[in-house]
């Protein structure tokens, strides 16, 4: 991801890929788009930091515009696109090759293999029953985990919990914390709501 510690310009950003692509050559990079870093990279940016930089190889994105997403295979058709299940849907709609990057999807590995192949045999109707599924899930995590946590990882935490139920949902400090009154939670919302995601 960008620099945590200041917003890039458009040209700090080049100096970024150019600072870490450039200087080990000999290894490939993919970049996490994440809000958090203050901007977001486009589409276009990333065709040009990709013909720079021929060990630029990959992009992680959550961003479920359709107009990004097709931006991203349209002007940076050289890098790997890994998506979260909502863009990801969008793309395998729009006939374009991406890879899934599983979040909320991986709290039932069953039904994230049927979305999985839903979207891979571009099944319209079964993609858009997952994606409002996803939407409701969303609203449960957000009830759960906020204001507890801020931190992507306060989610990140709670979906392997809902296959191994031991796991500790705590983050390091000096970041806000989920806790298991907030896994129990989530898993009550889940049930009540979406009862096939939860065993």
């Amino acid at each position: 991801s960008m620099p945590s510690w200041g917003t890039c310009t458009v040209e700090e950003t080049r100096t970024f890929f150019e600072e870490v692509c450039g200087r080990f050559e000999s290894c490939e990079f993919m970049h996490y788009n994440t809000p958090r870093s203050g901007r977001l990279i486009e589409p276009r940016e990333y065709g040009a930091l990709a013909a720079a930089h021929p060990n630029f190889v990959g992009t992680k994105n959550s961003r479920d515009s359709p107009a990004v997403v097709a931006g991203l295979h349209r002007y940076a058709p050289s890098l790997r696109h890994f998506l979260t299940e909502s863009p990801f849907s969008i793309a395998s709609l729009l006939g374009y090759d991406a890879g899934l990057l599983i979040s909320r999807a991986s709290i039932n590995w069953q039904r994230a293999k049927r979305f999985y192949q839903a979207c891979i045999e571009r099944d319209a109707d079964a993609v858009a029953s997952f994606t409002d599924q996803f939407l409701t899930m969303g609203e449960g995590f957000e009830l759960a985990v906020n204001p507890k946590s801020h931190m992507d990882g306060g989610y990140d935490k709670l979906f392997p919990m809902f296959v191994n139920p031991d796991l500790r949902p705590e983050l390091l400090p000096p970041y806000g914390t989920t806790d298991r009154e907030a896994f129990e939670m989530l898993r009550g919302f889940l049930r009540r709501e979406l009862p096939d995601w939860v065993n």
